[in-house]
């Protein structure tokens, strides 16, 4: 299980620069991702196939992945 933030319909996740999924990720780049959620009565979800593109090997998709965290998180807080 990975965490993940969005930007419209784009995910991104974040992963250790030296984890075996990052090693994955740069040798093939496609993966598939599911997405879900369930209440007492009923399950949601959406799978898909995509290819990852690395984007904090730059200052700017640093400094993107930050604020979309950010805000996200703080979102989460005010839905409580």
């Amino acid at each position: 299980m990975v965490g993940y933030v969005h930007d419209d319909l784009d995910p991104y996740f974040a992963v250790a620069s030296t984890s075996q999924k990052l090693a994955n990720v740069r040798r093939d780049g496609r993966v598939s991702i599911a997405l879900g959620r369930s209440t007492r009565s009923q399950l949601q979800g959406l799978s898909m196939a995509a290819v990852v593109t690395e984007i904090l090997s730059s200052p700017c998709g640093r400094a993107r992945s930050g604020v979309l965290t950010a805000a996200q998180r703080t979102d989460r807080h005010n839905m409580r």
